[in-house]
């Protein structure tokens, strides 16, 4: 009796300690947990940690979720688990903020006030099927100044961007002095006018421009500006083309002066793409696409080869086109390419996390000789590389022959590169004139000529304005009128990071690679390249026959019209049947290597799924099972 009472009283102690260690962990370890990926997603990183000790003004975040929806309608409930997650990553948020942060959880009910005001802050319904209801996820933030900043809706499919992109909203809010970047661009990047000769609608903003405008103060910098707005603290200058003397001569002393500057150059721009002029047809063909700053080049220490494209096999992107014979075909293109941590500089913050950056004919950058500032490539070519001239594209672009006419220069090409040191100014003898159409214009008062930098110049040089267009690096899906990206490479996060690098604020850029592009099948890439060099060998063979069989096919008309004989003799039809028996071999001899390569990528991904899906939840499984068993053998004490 004693016993069990003893017993008994244990068990009820037992249950008050451990509502009381519930209640304590719940208010006092919110933060604390395990995670076990590989990215740490569920853990806050430095950078975040860093950007949440340094907030400078209170920020408030009001997250809507339809609570009640999500209990009554199994469509919704399917979100509940994320709304945790996002819920519970928020509330770490707050507690790291060292009181800045405010956290509303409302739920906005259909035609309650609260729905009301979720619109109004620009939260995205989405309608439920069968329903006049709309289930809303999103999260409206205000700072101190009432600017605000949303989160229309959640996509769970973007769960690897989540941190980042509530870091980016706090950092904005928490910091309302934005850096001023001037753009300088000879491409329509904000969007312009259509082509009169087409039927097209009004053209969009790059992407990349829209991001751009949420986080920074942008300026236009037209391409005919004699000097360079003081209020401007970086300049982004985009594909730079026949700009004028005067304008060079303001991007030079606004370097001097200490402006950061970061330039996309281009040998051979695609999204350049010429006016149509019915009476030309050729115009577009023959145009210039290309764009350099030589004369600034010349005083910062580096070069841009000219009308010259790199080419590179350990990176090109296979890409579908229609051959010469008019069929669809699969093959790399040399000059497109997809380039790897491998190639990127890992001594470099802003390049070390990335995983994937996507190019189209890049140019060459190199060290201007005996130039005495420092030139650190930021990204790279791989080892197999080699260089095209831009008339080799220009006209055509089929990328098996520019396979088969490539020899490797056996070193790499450096496509970015930094810039530091003092240098002089490229026009030493002051502004250069500048001719007025109207003779009675009074000049411009430009500021005291500098003949050199005080301080080391920061200057950031990239060989492809391609590269920040839209069709590269990022596809748009839309939520009404809402353009919602989807990278598929880290284009657009290079250039943030190198915008927070030039302004010396390192703390965002760690946040912007981490989880958010999916890992390439390096193993699946290795084969389908391996591939790739025994198909084209075969493939080259098989040329090679087919023009010898041409050849002698010629030989033997040109011997029957001489000789006036209707009809080949026995040893020359046989001969024509055995190039013809060789031809047929050869293709097998490809087919077989085609079936060979898609076989061991079915077998590797094969294996993939099976480790993923099976493997893993049964390895956990087993362990459960091990400890149950391992515990219920335990002898009991007496």
């Amino acid at each position: 009796m004693n016993r069990n009472l003893l017993t008994l009283s244990g068990l009820v102690i037992a249950g008050v300690i451990l509502i009381a260690l519930n209640i304590t962990s719940t208010s006092l370890l919110r933060s604390a947990q395990i995670d076990l990926t590989d990215d740490k997603l569920y853990t806050l990183s430095d950078g975040t940690k860093a950007v949440l000790s340094k907030l400078e003004e209170p920020v408030t975040l009001r997250l809507y979720f339809s609570e009640k929806l999500a209990q009554q309608d199994p469509q919704v409930e399917g979100l509940r688990g994320y709304y945790e997650r996002v819920r519970e990553l928020i509330q770490q948020y707050v507690a790291r903020s060292g009181g800045k942060l405010t956290l509303e959880l409302l739920d906005p009910e259909p035609y309650s006030e609260l729905e009301d005001r979720a619109v109004a802050a620009g939260i995205k319904g989405l309608p439920l099927p069968g329903s006049n209801d709309n289930v809303y996820f999103g999260l409206a933030a205000t700072g101190s100044t009432d600017e605000e900043q949303v989160v229309p809706f959640f996509d769970p499919s973007k769960e690897n961007t989540l941190e980042y992109d509530l870091t980016k909203l706090v950092y904005t809010l928490g910091n309302p002095q934005k850096l001023t970047i001037g753009l300088c661009s000879s491409l329509p990047v904000d969007g312009g006018m259509p082509n009169p000769f087409m039927q097209q609608d009004m053209p969009e903003p790059w992407y990349i421009v829209d991001a751009l405008r949420e986080g920074f103060e942008v300026k236009n910098v037209p391409t005919n500006s004699k000097q360079i707005d003081a209020a401007i603290d970086m300049l982004l200058v985009i594909h730079p083309k026949s700009l004028s003397a005067a304008t060079q001569y303001a991007i030079d002393q606004f370097v001097l002066r200490g402006g950061r500057a970061i330039v996309f150059v281009d040998p051979w721009c695609e999204v350049d793409q010429p006016m149509e002029d019915p009476s030309n047809p050729m115009a577009r063909y023959t145009a210039s696409r290309s764009s350099s700053l030589d004369t600034l080049f010349a005083a910062w220490g580096v070069e841009l080869a000219k009308d010259q494209i790199a080419t590179d096999t350990d990176n090109a992107l296979r890409v579908n086109f229609q051959s010469s014979s008019g069929k669809p075909d699969v093959a790399p293109f040399l000059v497109w390419l997809g380039l790897r941590p491998e190639s990127f500089n890992h001594d470099e913050v802003m390049t070390r996390d990335l995983t994937q950056l996507q190019l189209r004919s890049a140019g060459i950058l190199t060290k201007k000789a005996g130039a005495a500032t420092e030139f650190t490539p930021l990204f790279e070519t791989g080892v197999n590389s080699s260089r095209v001239a831009v008339s080799e594209v220009q006209f055509q672009q089929d990328p098996k022959k520019l396979l088969a006419a490539f020899e490797s220069e056996n070193h790499k090409q450096v496509l970015a590169a930094r810039i530091t040191g003092k240098v002089q100014s490229a026009f030493p003898n002051g502004a250069p004139p500048v001719e007025s159409a109207d003779p009675e214009e009074t000049p411009e008062e430009l500021p005291a000529h500098l003949t050199e930098s005080a301080e080391p110049i920061h200057v950031m040089v990239v060989a492809d304005a391609d590269m920040l267009s839209d069709g590269t690096w990022v596809q748009i899906a839309r939520l009404g009128n809402t353009r919602i990206p989807v990278p598929r490479a880290d284009n657009g996060n290079f250039l943030f990071n190198a915008i927070d690098y030039m302004r010396g604020s390192t703390d965002m850029i760690s946040l912007r690679s981490r989880g958010g592009m999916l890992r390439p099948f390096e193993r699946v890439e290795e084969l389908q390249k391996e591939a790739d060099k025994r198909f084209r060998a075969e493939e080259q063979a098989l040329q090679k026959d087919l023009e010898l069989a041409e050849t002698r096919w010629q030989e033997l008309q040109s011997k029957r019209q001489g000789s006036n004989s209707l009809f080949l003799s026995d040893e020359e039809l046989a001969e024509l049947e055995k190039i013809g028996q060789q031809k047929l071999v050869t293709r097998g001899k490809l087919r077989k290597v085609q079936l060979d390569l898609r076989k061991d990528v079915d077998t590797l991904g094969s294996w993939m799924q099976f480790f993923n899906v099976w493997l893993l939840p049964l390895m956990i499984v087993v362990f459960a099972l091990t400890l149950w068993i391992a515990k219920s053998k335990r002898p009991a004490s007496a």
